[in-house]
């Protein structure tokens, strides 16, 4: 089977192609982004959303791509763009690509959101819901997609990983806003079965369990099945969150997208299609949200290159990373340090660097300490001490020794203080 899909290079497109590929099926992405073709049955062709400059006319069916069976459409513009007309993107780029398939006689399948509804409070809902309208033409399927998890920690789930490894307590807005989470295997298992059945008797289907949680509860149960610790979840009102981001200037954050990701949070109402996944064979089962090993690996990876570079202020050799991944393996049970979201750098790392003193066992404190204590030996056992810290001779090791101590007094309260209220 053949399949056009837009968006391939997104959370969810990553997590489809693969497993479309994984089924033997041949992929093409409609796609303006560079990504690598690595397998037999990928290619690439080159669209956008506002049909400038595209390739869909040239585009060949033969032996190799046979005709399609569908085109899944899920790209979208998180900026809602207008065009020179004036045309926002989102709706003018599906109706055009809709356009196009139907002239070929391929089933078109609109990835849309639990968000869309008349009277949506976000403008992600507002758009999703305008282009649902205008597709009320014939051979097409609309998939409002739920709350989704797991898989490739990109986008939302990426986001919310993040906010949940990076402490035990998290601030909310609204954490009792009822969500219907779906993991992103289901999801895909609902998007393949719409694109190869024939006359389904609805023309929209949610995929989305069936059973609500509070979206609090649902963090909850990342951290428990995660990170395998408890999360106390801080409520925080909305009308006070808005307040605050109407005072900050759009020059330093885009309030805008926040304000729209927060409404679509708030505005959410459960949805009961019990029926419709019923209708797709689609069983949904508890949450139950997985680590993959794979991407631990990944993690581990880049754990090694943040503290070996925190050291040494330089990238380390492939082989000190290997043997740092080893050991963790070994010593650490495969699982990567969970930093706080705001550790993207050496030198944040720098300002949390733990103190050897005091009872440590079975600390966060002690767990980092430990690993720095293990890069530390990988890269003096790999080096000499001098190529480790970049020592010279002379006047210059003085001054580099000096300028040391001045950093590392100035440090000391900051890790004090932060490790004094993390524990």
């Amino acid at each position: 089977m053949h399949f056009l899909v837009t968006g391939g290079g997104g959370y969810l497109g990553q997590n489809l192609v693969d497993e479309l590929l994984l089924r033997g099926s041949f992929v093409t992405l409609l796609t303006s982004s560079e990504i690598a073709l690595a397998h037999h049955g990928l290619r690439k062709v080159k669209w956008n959303l506002y049909f400038k400059d595209h390739e869909l006319e040239n585009l060949k069916f033969d032996n190799n791509f046979p005709n399609p069976s569908a085109l899944i459409h899920l790209a979208h513009s998180w900026s809602n763009a207008l065009d020179e007309e004036g045309r926002n993107i989102n709706l003018f780029g599906t109706l055009n690509l809709y356009k196009w398939a139907k002239e070929r006689n391929i089933k078109f399948i609109f990835a849309s959101s639990v968000s869309a509804r008349e009277g949506a409070l976000n403008q992600y809902g507002k758009v999703k819901f305008l282009i649902e309208k205008s597709l009320v033409l014939p051979d097409t399927v609309i998939a409002r997609i739920g709350l989704i998890y797991g898989g490739k920690r990109l986008s939302q789930w990426g986001l919310l990983y993040k906010l949940v490894g990076s402490s035990r307590m998290l601030p909310m807005v609204d954490p009792w806003v009822r969500v219907q989470p779906i993991c992103v295997e289901k999801v895909i298992e609902g998007l393949i079965c719409i694109a190869i059945r024939d006359r389904l008797p609805r023309k929209i289907y949610t995929l989305a369990t069936s059973k609500d949680i509070s979206f609090g509860d649902f963090l909850k149960l990342i951290s428990e099945q995660v990170f395998h610790r408890p999360l106390l979840i801080v409520p925080i009102s909305s009308k006070l969150v808005f307040y605050i981001l109407n005072l900050i200037p759009e020059y330093f954050v885009n309030t805008a997208a926040l304000k729209d990701r927060i409404l679509g949070l708030i505005g959410i109402t459960k949805i009961n299609n019990s029926e419709e996944l019923n209708e797709l064979n689609l069983v949904i089962g508890d949450i139950k949200i997985y680590d993959d090993i794979e991407l631990a690996q990944e993690e581990i990876i880049n754990e090694a290159i943040l503290i070996m570079t925190s050291i040494t202020n330089k990238r380390p050799s492939v082989s000190s990373i290997e043997k740092y991944v080893l050991a963790i393996k070994q010593f650490h049970k495969g699982a990567p340090y969970r930093f706080p979201f705001w550790i993207v750098t050496p030198f944040f790392l720098r300002l949390i660097e733990p103190l050897p003193f005091g009872n440590m066992k079975d600390t966060k404190a002690g767990e980092l300490l430990d690993r720095f204590n293990l890069a530390l030996g990988i890269l003096e056992s790999g080096e000499s001490a001098n190529k480790v810290y970049n020592y010279t001779s002379g006047n210059s090791n003085i001054v580099f020794f000096i300028f040391i101590f001045i950093i590392e007094a100035v440090l000391l309260p900051i890790r004090w203080v932060y490790w004094r209220f993390r524990q």
